[in-house]
């Protein structure tokens, strides 16, 4: 059984949204909203493509013949 969410696509944007939450959170606790905003932009463009990769390969279940 294929596992969509073990893709090396998916791994590699798992770690890039990693990375921009925390990014994010340095850039809050610094104070630089600014900064936060892009970076939390950034992590929502990340995450939908990540999200849209996975549901992609997602199919309808039907009986099998």
């Amino acid at each position: 059984m294929k596992r969509p969410w073990k893709t090396p696509d998916i791994l590699r944007l798992s770690r890039i949204a990693e990375w921009a939450e925390a990014r994010y959170e340095r850039a809050m606790q610094s104070g630089d909203i600014a900064r936060a905003w892009r970076a939390a932009q950034f992590c929502e463009m990340v995450e939908c493509r990540m999200n849209g990769i996975a549901l992609a390969s997602v199919e309808p279940y039907g009986d099998a013949a």
